[in-house]
């Protein structure tokens, strides 16, 4: 506060709001507001051990007033009275310094015509005002068509996207002549009394965007209008309505409103424009709109009336719970009396009793119970003088079929890791709760409980699938049989050991075994025990196998010597 006290407050809000990391954007109206910001926001920065410097302005009155050390790097090698000044960048946006314009350089890289290569295209446009967010717009249509068609990243484009990009590619060119005024206010408009903010929004199945003018009236009734910012959207790839587009897209004004108001302090009033309804920001004044446009439509207003609702009694709020902890909670908090449940439970001494008359046919008659002081029915017993805790001495009689009740097996069976029935009942009976029926209602929780039923379920079985019909059909023994190698034996042949492998043949219909043996794994070995089980056991229809590679090798070379056998000869 000292300083601002010093050097002023337009100087602090320099530093406080017109900076952003180590650059400063600041526009005054005269020469000697710049000079005197500068010189002051120099010196106060420089108390504090940083230096200001770099500096660019769109005066060069202002240029020649400063230092050649303090000027940007550009401007130092140049006479800024007689010289052109250059092109600029003001937080990523170049800048015309002779002509205070904002313009467009945009250097294109021999990208491929890939999804990737649109993506890299479009992000190497920086456009943060949205001057061009109509053109930007349609590269963004043409990549979002991309991914709704699920193109990979480096597949070419399709012939008609590649003919829409080439085109808009080859329009980004001439962005280079496009020219934007920095400055909203032009030079000889005089004094201004009145500064308006109008934000436009639409939408359509393509997009939907909003663009912000500023609207200045001078003493002499002269107005001048100037784009300020401006936004474009692509519809998402999930459809929605136009109506839901125009709320969005008026959002999008909305928000875009409070930003500018917050950021140009000299506002006076803002209006809101869309398609359907005429919004206004301003609740003094609208300007005059016909009614007879085509794009405003008239709203219908609707009125609606409440009903009181009946109140419920706190037991039955309850059932809106489903943990015992925050049932607890809440009705702590309802009462303001966060102790009155601790006190229920641990901590009465129970010395005021006072007896309840029941009938001889209730199941509570045998639990003796009485009411305490805060009116909680709780169980006698004989252990009045035993050194317990009191809930333990005279727990709290619970119904069997409540939520309440519910709510508490929960939370003391989920406090034993899942357990069983015995288990969960001592629990829930040494932390002072005595329910009526327990064992039946904790069985009955726990044949309910999610996490038990996962734990303690039936594995189900496999259902094993139809026969074939070669197992069903009465034929003669291994007409349909299957076959397998088991193994290996080691033998011992002299002195070398020696490995043997055990064939086994089963018939389909009568689970009759044969046995071969094998030297080896491969396929002369397999045909050779073949050759005897078809030579003992006869003709056989169907072989069937697991396809090892010597059953498949076999089947290959029988059948290229039964195609090579001479049927005319045989």
């Amino acid at each position: 506060m000292t300083m601002e006290a010093e050097f002023g407050k337009d100087v602090a809000n320099f530093v406080r709001r017109d900076s952003y990391v180590d650059d400063g954007v600041k526009s005054v109206p005269t020469i000697e507001e710049a000079v005197h910001i500068i010189d002051n926001t120099k010196e106060m920065l420089r108390r504090g051990g940083l230096r200001l410097h770099k500096f660019l302005s769109s005066s060069k009155n202002v240029l020649q007033n400063m230092p050649l050390a303090d000027r940007a790097q550009g401007l130092k090698d140049i006479d800024v009275l007689q010289d052109q000044l250059p092109v600029e960048r003001a937080l990523g946006v170049q800048w015309c310094i002779e002509s205070d314009t904002f313009q467009f350089r945009i250097t294109l890289n021999d990208r491929p015509l890939t999804r990737r290569g649109v993506l890299s295209t479009l992000c190497s446009v920086y456009d943060p005002l949205g001057f061009i967010a109509p053109f930007i717009l349609v590269g963004k249509q043409i990549l979002q068509q991309m991914c709704k068609d699920k193109t990979d990243w480096d597949s070419p484009l399709s012939d008609d996207l590649s003919a829409r990009w080439l085109r808009w590619r080859l329009d980004l060119n001439n962005l280079k002549d496009l020219k934007v005024n920095r400055c909203l206010k032009p030079s000889d408009f005089g004094e201004t009394v009145s500064v308006e903010l109008h934000h436009f929004s639409d939408a359509s199945t393509q997009g939907y965007g909003q663009c912000s003018y500023v609207r200045l009236v001078n003493t002499d009734g002269r107005i001048h209008c100037a784009l300020v910012m401006g936004k474009a959207r692509v519809i998402p790839l999930k459809p929605i309505t136009i109506p839901r587009s125009e709320l969005v897209a008026a959002l999008v004004s909305v928000r875009m409103s409070s930003m500018l108001i917050r950021e140009l302090d000299y506002m006076d009033r803002a209006f809101l424009w869309e398609t359907d309804p005429l919004a206004s920001c301003d609740t003094q004044s609208v300007p005059s709109l016909s009614f007879k446009d085509p794009e405003v439509k008239k709203a219908q207003v609707f009125e609606t009336a409440t009903t009181p609702v009946e109140e419920k009694p706190l037991i039955d709020r309850l059932d809106a719970f489903s943990d015992w902890q925050r049932a607890k909670k809440a009705v702590a908090l309802c009462l303001k009396e966060i102790e009155y449940l601790h006190t229920a439970e641990a901590s009465h001494s129970c010395d005021s009793k006072q007896k309840v008359c029941l009938k001889s046919s209730s199941s509570l008659c045998g639990l003796d119970p009485f009411l305490d002081d805060n009116g909680i029915l709780r169980v006698s017993g004989r252990i009045k003088h035993g050194d317990f805790d009191a809930s333990v001495k005279h727990p709290i009689i619970l119904p069997r079929k409540s939520h309440v009740t519910k709510l508490v097996i929960r939370h003391y069976h989920e406090r034993v890791e899942h357990q069983g029935r015995g288990i969960t009942t001592g629990e829930i009976r040494a932390n002072g709760f005595w329910i009526v029926g327990c064992s039946s209602a904790v069985s009955s929780y726990i044949s309910k409980c999610v996490t038990c039923l996962k734990l303690r379920g039936i594995t189900q079985g496999q259902r094993m699938a139809d026969l074939p019909a070669d197992r069903l059909s009465p034929e003669p023994p291994f007409t349909y049989s299957g076959v397998d190698f088991f193994g290996p034996f080691y033998i011992k042949e002299g002195r070398k050991e020696l490995k043997r492998y055990g064939v086994i043949f089963t018939c389909m219909s009568s689970r009759a075994i044969h046995v071969e043996t094998a030297n080896s794994l491969d396929t002369s070995s397999f045909i050779n025990a073949l050759r005897r089980f078809l030579a003992i056991r006869g003709p056989v229809r169907q072989l069937r196998s697991d396809r090892g590679t010597n059953l498949v090798g076999a089947e290959h070379e029988l059948r290229e010597e039964l195609e090579g056998l001479d049927d005319y000869q045989l």
